[in-house]
This record gives structure tokens, sequence and C-alpha cells, in this order.
């Protein structure tokens, strides 16, 4: 350890003076508080992995279904305002906002059939 080799700790700020007794017991009980807190952090990663690897999803439910989806391509081909298709789709505008541009990019990556219709959506 570090007193081994003649290093001693003193925080000017605090209470902490390992050269005493009651310093070190507060050195020590922060080390233990601090390992404890990293294990349970490994222990609730591997949790989640493992309720990955059990095939659950995890994170907030997709707001912009398939359905919702096709059905804001369909409105903003047809002229309806961001406004309206969000309203229409019970989704705020941020929300079809930031689907537009996901869905703009994935059409110039062509990751997305590119139709009439959903390149009108995409303007």
């Amino acid at each position: 350890m570090l007193q081994d080799g003649g290093i001693e700790l003193k925080v000017l700020t605090q209470q902490i003076d390992t050269t005493t007794a009651m310093g070190k017991l507060i050195f020590y009980i922060f080390g233990a508080l601090a390992e404890m807190e990293r294990d349970l952090i490994s222990e609730r990663t591997k949790g989640l992995a493992s309720a990955r690897a059990r095939g659950a999803v995890l994170g907030r439910s997709a707001i912009m279904t398939p359905d919702k989806e096709e059905q804001a391509v369909e409105l903003l081909a047809s002229g309806i305002s961001v406004e309206k298709t969000a309203e229409r789709l019970e989704v705020s505008r941020s929300k079809l906002y930031a689907w537009r541009k996901a869905y703009r990019e994935q059409l110039e990556a062509g990751s997305v059939d590119s139709t009439e219709e959903e390149n009108e959506a995409s303007r």
C-alpha cells in the first residue's frame, strides 16, 4: 500500500488525514464504498446484458410505428402541414420533424424504397 512507501494523505478542505487513526478509518470507508458502487454497477450491467440475451427489448417504445410512418409519408406527400400531420398521428411536431430528417437521410443513403410519393414527403 501507499503507507508502506511512507506516503500519507492530508486533504486540507476536508477532515481527511491518513496520519491519524480516524483519518485512516475514513479513507478505508470511502474506499469500501467506492468498491461497492463499482460492483453494483457491474451487476446492473450484467443484468441488462442477460435481459438482452433473453430477447427483452429495453428502453422506451418507438412513438413512430411503421403504420404511423406510412401515414406520415402519405399525409406529407398530399401537402398536409407537419403541424396537422403530427396532430393526426398524435405525435409531437418535434418527433415528426426528427423522424422526417432521419427518413430523408435514409432516402439519400438508398436504404428506403424511393417512390414519387416518398420523395414528396421528404421535402
